[in-house]
């Protein structure tokens, strides 16, 4: 666990580094400019597997998983570590296509993107499904309990994060019907 927050630490350092007021006043060649991008890609990547990393070591805890358990604790984590890995470079390959191309992308051609990509993310939500399940069912009744309960959190987590959003959105607009109204004036 030490280990994980010392990496955390030393990339959270990393990341305030690159964005301190100096560097955003400097105006770099474009050749250094890519070469910040690319690490600051490269520091977000790190920070988003020890982020899985940290997700999965709170799970193994609180489950409290017994000798018996952990060859399918550990096919299970060795998946959505690697899943993460795979989300990441996607994401990285997509950008790069996008930004490389010879001409910005029709709206048809955004549109099959983010069809590819939508049925990208199921498929690998029911990977994650069958991978967890197997995890599961060898679960005991107290652990199945924990790991439902953190679910729940999970769910309501994201439901009051997407109604906070969608506040915002409605205020946002009603804003702007307020302005043009004024200008209307």
């Amino acid at each position: 666990m030490s280990k994980l927050l010392l990496t955390l630490a030393i990339s959270s350092l990393a990341l305030s580094s690159l964005l301190l007021p100096s560097t955003l006043n400097a105006r770099p060649s474009e050749k250094a400019a890519s070469a910040d991008r690319a690490e600051l890609r490269a520091i977000k990547m790190e920070k988003a597997k020890l982020h899985t990393q940290e997700r999965l070591l709170k799970l193994k805890t609180a489950l409290k998983l017994n000798e018996n358990q952990m060859g399918d604790w550990k096919t299970y984590s060795d998946y959505m570590t690697s899943t993460s890995n795979n989300k990441l470079n996607a994401l990285v390959s997509l950008k790069n296509k996008l930004t490389n191309a010879e001409s910005p992308p029709t709206s048809i051609e955004l549109a099959k993107l983010n069809i590819t990509r939508l049925e990208n993310k199921l498929s690998g939500a029911k990977n994650q499904l069958q991978a967890f399940s197997k995890l599961y069912k060898i679960l005991d009744k107290a652990q199945r309990e924990t790991v439902d309960k953190l679910a729940r959190r999970k769910v309501h987590r994201e439901a009051k994060s997407l109604r906070k959003a969608k506040m915002m959105a409605m205020k946002s607009q009603k804003m702007k019907r307020q302005q043009k109204k004024k200008m209307e004036q």
